[in-house]
């Protein structure tokens, strides 16, 4: 039993490696997440069909493909059509496309639930449209959002495991 462990301790600066990208990578591909998600989020809520339909199609078809999957589309499929990624790359990719799509979703329903009386009293004041989303509008969608998000978060962790 104390030889088994033996092994991995010979290999420690390689599994000292591996935990630091991992941390990197989880970071990177849920903050890219996140602000992909609120990228799409305006086109999910979008007047026009044509726009709005785009986006609730790639949203949902992200939703219906398992990730794993997606990622060997992404690792494998993409060097068919001359795109070619480094593991590190692909990974990212994967994770920050994948997991935007559950953003999106994630903050239109935070968005969908927000009271409209302070949005619309912002906006007949001398908000502009950039200071009414930073300050009306953001900071009760973040916090409602915020556990969901955190949600999402951890399942960005996990599944870089399988990238």
């Amino acid at each position: 039993m104390i030889h088994d462990f033996g092994i991995v301790w010979n290999e420690r600066a390689l599994l000292l490696n591996g935990l630091a990208n991992t941390a990197i990578l989880s970071t990177l591909a849920a903050i890219a997440a996140l602000l992909l998600g609120f990228i799409l989020t305006p086109a999910l809520m979008s007047k026009r069909r044509v726009v709005s339909g785009a986006a609730r199609l790639f949203v949902d078809g992200m939703r219906c493909v398992p990730f794993l999957l997606f990622a060997y589309i992404v690792y494998y499929g993409l060097p068919s059509f001359g795109v070619r990624l480094d593991n590190w790359t692909s990974g990212l990719a994967a994770l920050t496309v994948y997991n935007a799509a559950y953003m999106a979703e994630i903050l239109r329903g935070a968005w969908a639930v927000q009271p409209r009386e302070p949005i619309e009293r912002a906006s007949h004041s001398a908000f502009r449209r950039s200071g009414l989303f930073r300050r009306i509008i953001l900071p009760p969608l973040l916090l409602s959002a915020g556990p969901v998000d955190r949600n999402q978060m951890i399942q960005i962790n996990q599944g870089q495991r399988f990238s």
